[in-house]
């Protein structure tokens, strides 16, 4: 097997901490299939770490949100089809590094506050 049990093990490790999602631990599977390095050499040099940092999220969260008045109000009144659009955009604007879970709790609250 090209890919040592070990680094399997640290792989998981880093999306248990939420160090990198689910997600990037697919590319970071690949890459290590591909070239044997560790998960963490992979993280570091592709620069792969997950965005947890509250305040920073909760800057990208309220851009969408005063942004897009429609689609929160949308959002508001059931379309609930818009919540997920509004997922992609902080993965868009995050380039699919933000925590998902802490991305969407800002996102229900900021769209509450509206």
């Amino acid at each position: 097997m090209p890919v040592p049990p070990e680094n399997l093990a640290r792989l998981v490790d880093l999306v248990t901490l939420k160090t990198i999602n689910d997600n990037t631990a697919k590319e970071v599977i690949a890459e290590m299939f591909k070239n044997g390095q560790s998960p963490e050499a992979i993280v570091k040099a592709k620069n792969l770490g997950q965005i947890s940092d509250q305040g920073y999220l909760e800057q990208v969260v309220a851009q969408i949100l005063n942004d897009n008045p429609k689609e929160v109000a949308s959002y508001l009144v059931g379309k609930e089809t818009v919540f997920q659009w509004m997922m992609g955009q902080v993965a868009r604007m995050t380039k699919g590094k933000a925590d998902p879970g802490v991305a969407r709790q800002l996102a229900v609250a900021g769209t509450q506050k509206n």
